[in-house]
């Protein structure tokens, strides 16, 4: 059947191979050997195995008394239906005044939503969220630097892995951005900064606040409560991540249609602030842990190093097919990603992967108390 298909959604989507003429309301399966290309086949058997990772640690951690990696893993899920919907239907929201199309997905095996929302982007939330946070966890950054700390390091580290997915997606075809919407006009390479820093950056550090405010910081709740909780972190991360992006979008506005640089100049301001907060804590708390005599937790440690390892090789190898077409200029302009920026942040993944590998444990202890503050 058809599904609502304004003209710019069917101009970007007839880009990318596929029309609204036939999709389904619900779920969508297709052949994998049919897609675009193989790379995306790949990326969703990636991000989808992640997500099923994820679970697993967060039921790991759940039965040893610590519910934020499923809180976490749940609660952006919660963020992603409350989030991403409204973008992909902005007439049905009654949003089309302010909010043009801004991306379209490419097709991949299961599609839920009129083929709006691919089974990998869904996955890609909950895994991003779990890992990234089981990683700064495991330096001991919330149990000796508190959560605000906490929850700016799981952004920075958040956003590190997101760029180099980023950056490459328009690339291969995964998606497309709609170069006539002014909200998302300031770009590094192909990638809006509002996605760079709302999506990349501020949502898991709101969403890490917020799960551990409303779920893991009070008194032991039943399990309606800890749903509610859920819930309301999911619901509250989206109006943060909304509200965060309005300086920005503003200056947007102010002597330019649009002001690019202002944009870009007020977002990435704040996403600098991020990893100002990163870098003086986690080399720090790195240190200190290869410094500590006490035996070692390796949950965390395990489940990082393998998930964040599996991460950075599929993506480097992704990478690798795609650069020889860069300086050939095979590559549109209009969906080249930085790759000086994104390779920044592969740099940095790979060397905060090596730091928990290395170092970045929490300690063991017996005190009840001190093991309370650690989750």
């Amino acid at each position: 059947m058809a599904g609502p298909c304004p003209t710019d959604f069917a101009s970007m989507a007839d880009e990318l191979g596929f029309s609204c003429a036939d999709v389904r309301p619900v779920v969508n399966v297709r052949n994998p050997l049919d897609l675009a290309n193989w790379t995306l086949p790949v990326v969703e058997l990636l991000l989808v195995s992640l997500a099923i990772a994820a679970a697993a640690q967060a039921v790991r951690r759940w039965r040893a008394g610590d519910v934020t990696p499923g809180a976490l893993w749940l609660g952006s899920v919660v963020y992603l239906m409350a989030m991403e919907p409204p973008v992909y239907f902005p007439a049905q929201f009654g949003v089309e005044d302010h909010l043009k199309t801004a991306f379209v997905h490419n097709v991949f095996t299961v599609e839920f939503m009129f083929d709006r929302m691919p089974l990998y982007i869904l996955c890609l939330y909950p895994a991003m969220a779990v890992l990234s946070y089981e990683g700064v966890r495991s330096f001991g950054v919330f149990r000796r630097r508190g959560l605000l700390a906490g929850s700016m390091c799981v952004g920075f580290v958040h956003h590190c892995f997101y760029e180099v997915f980023d950056h490459l997606g328009p690339q291969l075809k995964w998606w497309a951005w709609n170069p006539e919407e002014k909200n998302i006009a300031a770009v590094i390479g192909s990638v809006p900064v509002a996605s760079v820093f709302m999506f990349a950056t501020v949502g898991p550090a709101a969403l890490t606040f917020l799960v551990r405010t409303f779920v893991t910081g009070r008194a032991p709740q039943g399990p309606l409560r800890v749903a509610g909780g859920i819930v309301l972190s999911g619901v509250l991360t989206t109006l943060v991540v909304l509200v965060a992006g309005i300086p920005g979008i503003v200056a947007g506005m102010i002597g330019g249609d649009p002001n690019t640089a202002a944009q870009t100049l007020v977002m990435m301001a704040f996403v600098v602030v991020f990893a100002v907060v990163a870098f003086a804590v986690l080399p720090v708390e790195w240190c200190r842990n290869r410094l500590s005599g006490h035996p070692d937790d390796d949950t965390a440690r395990r489940y990082v190093v393998a998930a964040a390892g599996a991460y950075c090789a599929v993506f480097a190898g992704l990478w690798g097919s795609e650069l020889p077409g860069l300086p050939a200029g095979s590559v549109d302009e209009r969906v080249a990603g930085s790759v000086p920026y994104a390779l920044a942040c592969f740099v940095l993944a790979v060397v905060f992967t090596v730091g928990v590998a290395t170092g970045g444990r929490v300690a063991a202890v017996r005190d009840p108390v001190v093991e309370k503050e650690m989750v």
